[in-house]
């Protein structure tokens, strides 16, 4: 599905592996990038793939990791930006407790990195072609619940789809395809504390009928990620891989 393709991962956790591991079962050549270098290490030695440890918040060093991986993997033709994260360590909550601080540090970690990731993407690709990048949304950020009140991290995610159809549109004319990915509540390390909480749990498995468990698995996430990365047609659209959140 993706042989002779050359894919860049940014964000290397729950997600981000099951992504590298199904573009890699698919035939692509795999490049990874997070800020966590042991995680990082790690995981491209399980792998056998290159890696490099970057802030992906930082714009010229984005750009730079993206250069740099084209030229390790010799192409690069395909992103999936997977970095962010939940802000409740930095103080996210409902709009009314915010601090200034709260908003910046989770709008930093969740709206800075697709961004800068897809023009540093678009840079360094080149005129190499199929080209294509899918940037990870959430269900949180169009469909909300009453007990998952992180606002600025919903507030960061919701903008994925405003990003994915302005790019679309710009860079169809190119031969550059822009989707987005918005899983609901997925088997991932950012999730340890949700799938600790039994109401969380209960909550989930009924609002994610199709989700085993209630919780989403990252490997279904990755295979819309390959699947949007192996078409020719498909831009600007956002899949929702939720288990149904989105419509019960």
């Amino acid at each position: 599905m993706l042989t002779g393709r050359h894919v860049c991962i940014a964000g290397a956790g729950g997600i981000g592996e099951a992504v590298a591991r199904r573009a890699l079962a698919a035939g692509a050549a795999v490049h990874l990038l997070d800020v966590d270098a042991d995680r990082l290490a790690a995981l491209g030695a399980d792998l056998g793939v290159p890696h490099a440890a970057v802030d992906l918040t930082d714009g010229a060093a984005t750009h730079a990791a993206l250069a740099a991986a084209r030229a390790a993997m010799g192409g690069l033709d395909g992103f999936v930006g997977v970095a962010g994260g939940s802000g409740r360590r930095l103080g996210d909550g409902p709009a009314d407790t915010l601090s200034t601080e709260a908003v910046r540090g989770t709008l930093d970690l969740n709206a800075l990195p697709p961004l800068l990731g897809l023009g540093g993407f678009v840079r360094a690709a080149g005129p190499q072609r199929p080209a294509g990048a899918v940037l990870i949304g959430s269900v949180l950020g169009g469909h909300p619940a009453p007990g998952f009140a992180t606002h600025a991290y919903a507030f960061a995610k919701a903008g994925i789809k405003g990003l994915v159809r302005a790019a679309a549109a710009h860079y169809a004319a190119d031969g550059i395809q822009v989707n987005a990915v918005t899983p609901g509540l997925t088997r991932t390390p950012m999730a340890a504390r949700a799938q600790g909480d039994p109401d969380v749990v209960a909550f989930a498995t009924r609002k994610q009928p199709l989700a085993p468990g209630g919780f989403v698995d990252p490997d279904e996430v990755a295979s819309a990620c390959v699947w949007l990365l192996s078409t020719r047609q498909v831009t600007g659209q956002v899949v929702a891989v939720d288990g149904g959140w989105s419509v019960s």
